[in-house]
């Protein structure tokens, strides 16, 4: 775990380089049903896809999955659960997924945010795949104006076929990004693992 971050643990070489190679083939692919990589801006431009239940952050609800986790992520998924040393990811069950590909000659990033704090669960896991990256950490005290906004900040390396874990302080207090100067390689893609929630109900 990150000695000034409380929450944040990444685990090195998390998947072997087989693995990393079967999901990006998968990732390249159509999936059986014409599902390409589609360029969007939410966060900062990249290309994307999501798996799992849908979420509307405006009504506040999560909705039923338009496609299915596919089979090629469930080994790693089991393999979470099994990590020793971070108890929490014992009771962690994923139901949606995305997809983020950033190509750093195209301008890509990911632009400062905390991930919604009540849909998205209180365990957030991010695979890294395809290169490495430096994300960027806020201590994020916007809600209070008067504070002065964000303050200190820390760098995490994320190297490739890491995973990384936010939970606790980290998750909710903090928000994360990954400028352009901050992909280290062309190419790297990252899937986020979330168990949605919203209140009153458990999806």
């Amino acid at each position: 775990m990150h000695p000034q971050l409380p929450g944040q643990g990444t685990v090195e070489s998390f998947i072997s380089e087989e693995e990393e190679a079967s999901i990006l083939e998968y990732l390249d692919g159509d999936e059986g049903h014409s599902y390409s990589w589609r360029h969007g801006f939410f966060n900062g431009p990249a290309y994307r896809k999501t798996w799992g239940v849908t979420t509307d952050l405006k009504t506040r609800k999560c909705g039923e999955p338009q496609r299915s986790m596919p089979e090629v992520l469930f080994p790693i998924i089991r393999r979470m659960r099994r990590i020793r040393n971070i108890p929490c990811m014992k009771t962690f069950r994923p139901n949606e997924a995305n997809a983020i590909d950033y190509r750093r000659s195209q301008g890509h990033y990911l632009g400062n945010h905390c991930d919604d704090r009540q849909l998205s669960g209180p365990i957030l896991c991010n695979l890294c795949l395809g290169g490495s990256a430096v994300m960027i950490y806020t201590k994020d005290v916007a809600g209070n104006k008067r504070a002065g906004g964000l303050q200190k900040q820390y760098e995490v390396p994320l190297p490739r076929r890491a995973l990384q874990i936010q939970s606790g302080t980290v998750r909710y207090d903090y928000q994360h990004g990954i400028p352009n100067r901050c992909l280290l390689d062309d190419r790297r893609v990252s899937i986020t693992f979330r168990q949605n929630i919203y209140p009153g109900h458990n999806c």
